[in-house]
């Protein structure tokens, strides 16, 4: 048999070698997609002709670059991120590149030749944005073809292949995946339903897509599999493959609770499975069954015609004697592509401010922000519920705004002070050129008025330094009158729990920190531990909303769309992202709490703030306050802005938002029950039994649940096998009734049972 199957390959491997010999592209193509390439010699032939960077070649797609060398190392903008990312490069697939003969494993040597391979091909391509995952593409070719001609095929991949991912914004990328949703539709309904009833888009498989999944299969084998099928598609099969790994746990997935946060935890795990095959076939099963014109036809989604997809048959041609499309005006493509997904993402917008769809405006402040100064003088008075035929209770229109009247607060000295020292930054926002003292005195008269204005219509609340800092982006966008309506409502119902007496509610919530570390990096938790740091370091950014510590004023209102259309706890989750996005280079810091400290208290350089929102996003959905609550144990008030949000500000306008005058008696209840919230011990979390944790929906496992959930699966077995032997027992002879008490004790048996696996599986 194994003489057969050596035979067998044999005669494939003479198939594709004949195939290569003669350069015939299409039906190197076929045998990528039907079987793949199998053997690394075979794909450091076929992998270059497929890319067209091959020698020899009449047309290749670009010109080979220079041969690697240290002195010729070429500078990037975005040189942090990728050092960033090649100190965590090889920690897989060690079986591949580990040299036995050094006593590092040759990992230095690798990650040199990575980031040689990275920088020259983005300074060489600089209208390409790099993005976090490329590295991991970039690695399995290195592994595969050697560094030279990997860097010339990673110039071809990014140009034809990754380029709608390497815009400024992940849009077009993000676009494009939605591609999933209609095929679920139609292939399986129920899944569908799913999505649609816990509201998930499929960002979830963002890092499957954007890494040909190198990130998250540990077998090198299938991972170069996969990128045989890849390399000979549309630039879109990698959208497709995920789309069957989502078919292929259909049943799984349908057994779980309808919940956001258990659905996309279990979706982000990629299954078990025994071979990449199915999920190839299948994938390209569905790419031919639903080719992206009959997506678009089927939802009226307009994909831009110059995206890498769409032009991947006529820029990328079969036959080798006609050229490829132009490098050089591959730029132009990029543009017309972002400028489209700036378009779609427009008309969406102008239609949900058009009918008051708070929701949508919500969704899309949450996914891609509001864009344009324009855009947001319309949607965050919308948001606040302060728009012109939208008149909210906290405000009070009769308030006068001239400046013959200005009520007394006993706030008004820090006021000036933090008010002279006001509008440092952003001056390319607010700078007159026609005064010469730039607009600044005017801006800060203004924002004196807005302060002070909001403090006297609000005398329970307390001032704070830093809340001059969101009022000034609130100035700068909306202007003085619509501002000033803005921040009391910001006041009110975001803002309150930094308006106590002292800060301490709001250093209470921002320890939600804590146990976000420890169960997504135990390593950062347990320095945080040893240090004896508490989460204070971050104070400035969640209490001016990062308006204090960002440099960039696109970047602070695209903070503040976010913000506006969440939740008020939600500054304290991208803190969280900040210090996760950092694991690495924080670890590597000496073991004292100065340092630490120190470290933290400056934001790190980014590239795009969207990869820290998307992140407080997950981490919000997948650690819901109940959830903190329950493996913390910590008691946070009911009546503290973030627990009440919901009921305070609720999606439909036409329903009325919780009542001003009340406010200061939810505030006095947050002030009483502070002493509750986490105890005296800095990281003594002691989690609420687990029964009672279990049946919540936050539930999120903790250290020790195994034993106990275990225990309670014995119990649950018992139960079961009691009503089993009930009905047996009385099957012939017990009346109905008996059996039916029976029936009722196996039913109950079944459910413990399957709400402990439940359990297990969210784990």
């Amino acid at each position: 048999m194994a003489a057969s199957g050596d035979h067998d390959h044999h005669d494939r491997d003479l198939d594709l070698e004949i195939a290569l010999d003669r350069q015939d592209l299409a039906t190197i193509r076929a045998i990528g997609i039907a079987r793949g390439f199998r053997t690394t010699a075979l794909r450091q032939r076929a992998w270059p002709l497929l890319l067209r960077c091959a020698n020899g070649l009449a047309h290749p797609a670009v010109d080979p670059p220079a041969p690697p060398s240290d002195d010729a190392v070429a500078e990037t903008r975005f040189e942090d991120q990728v050092r960033k990312d090649v100190h965590r490069s090889f920690v897989h697939f060690a079986n591949i590149w580990r040299d036995p003969n050094d006593e590092h494993g040759g990992r230095p040597r690798l990650q040199a030749q990575l980031h040689r391979m990275l920088v020259t091909v983005l300074a060489k391509l600089p209208f390409l944005h790099y993005y976090q995952g490329f590295h991991d593409i970039c690695t399995v070719l290195l592994l595969v073809l050697g560094e030279h001609m990997a860097t010339h095929a990673v110039q071809v991949l990014a140009l034809y292949f990754l380029r709608d991912a390497m815009h400024r914004s992940n849009d077009p990328a993000l676009a494009q995946m939605r591609i999933i949703l209609p095929i679920l539709k139609h292939e399986n309904k129920a899944v569908f339903d799913l999505f649609q009833d816990v509201e998930l888009e499929p960002h979830f498989c963002f890092g499957w897509i954007t890494t040909w999944f190198a990130a998250i299969v540990r077998s090198f084998d299938d991972v170069c599999r996969l990128f045989d099928l890849f390399l000979s598609c549309n630039p879109i099969l990698p959208i497709y493959v995920a789309a069957a790994i989502v078919l292929d746990q259909a049943d799984e997935l349908l057994e779980h609770d309808r919940e956001f946060d258990i659905v996309c935890a279990s979706l982000l795990r990629l299954p078990q499975y025994e071979s990449i095959e199915p999920w190839i076939a299948t994938a390209y099963d569905l790419f031919a069954k639903y080719p992206i014109a009959s997506i678009q036809g089927s939802t009226g989604w307009a994909f831009d015609e110059n995206c890498a997809a769409l032009r991947w048959d006529s820029d990328f041609h079969a036959d080798l004697h006609r050229p490829p499309y132009p490098a050089a005006h591959i730029p132009v493509l990029m543009h017309l592509t972002a400028t489209t997904a700036v378009a779609d993402h427009d008309r969406n917008l102008e239609a949900a401010l058009g009918r008051h769809d708070l929701a949508a405006v919500r969704s899309i402040g949450i996914a891609r922000g509001f864009r344009t100064t324009a855009y947001r003088r319309r949607a965050w008075p919308l948001l606040l519920r302060c728009a012109a035929d939208l008149v909210h209770p906290a405000i009070d229109l009769t308030l006068p705004l001239a400046d013959d009247f200005l009520p007394e607060t006993p706030f008004d000295e820090q006021v000036r002070k933090d008010v002279r020292r006001s509008f440092v930054h952003f001056a390319d926002v607010w700078r007159n050129p026609h005064d010469e003292h730039g607009g600044k005195p005017k801006l800060q008269t203004q924002l004196y008025h807005m302060v002070v204005r909001v403090l006297a219509r609000f005398p329970f609340l307390h001032y704070y330094q830093g809340l001059h800092d969101i009022c000034t982006v609130l100035l700068l966008v909306l202007g003085e009158r619509m501002g000033t309506y803005a921040a009391q409502v910001l006041a009110v119902y975001y803002l309150r729990d930094a308006m106590h007496e002292t800060l301490h509610p709001t250093m209470a919530q921002m320890r939600i920190l804590l146990p976000i570390l420890k169960n997504e990096n135990k390593a950062v938790f347990e320095l945080f531990q040893e240090v004896e740091l508490e989460p204070h370091f971050c104070i400035s950014w969640i209490t001016t909303w990062f308006a204090h510590d960002l440099r960039s004023f696109d970047d602070v209102c695209r903070l503040f769309d976010f913000f506006l259309s969440s939740n008020p706890i939600l500054p304290v989750y991208v803190a969280a992202a900040i210090i996760l996005d950092q694991t690495d280079e924080l670890l590597e810091q000496d073991r004292e709490f100065d340092l630490v400290y120190a470290y933290l208290s400056r934001l790190p350089p980014y590239e795009s703030i969207e990869h820290w929102i998307a992140t407080a996003h997950r981490l919000f959905r997948k650690y819901p306050i109940p959830g903190i609550q329950g493996i913390t144990g910590w008691a946070f008030d009911d009546n503290c802005a973030a627990l009440r949000w919901d009921r305070d500000f609720p999606f439909a306008l036409r329903r009325a938002p919780f009542p001003v005058d009340d406010v200061p008696t939810l505030m006095q209840s947050t002030s009483t029950a502070l002493a509750r919230a986490g105890g005296d011990t800095p990281y003594g979390f002691t989690p609420r039994p687990l029964v009672l944790r279990v049946v919540r929906a936050g539930y999120v496992p903790v250290e020790g649940d195994g034993r106990a959930l275990l225990l309670i699966t014995a119990v649950a077995i018992g139960i079961l096998s009691m009503g089993i032997g009930m009905i047996q027992q009385h099957d012939a002879v017990a009346p109905a009734a008996a059996v039916a008490v029976a029936s009722k004790g196996s039913a109950e048996g079944l459910d413990v049972l399957r709400r402990v696996l439940v359990s297990f599986l969210r784990g």
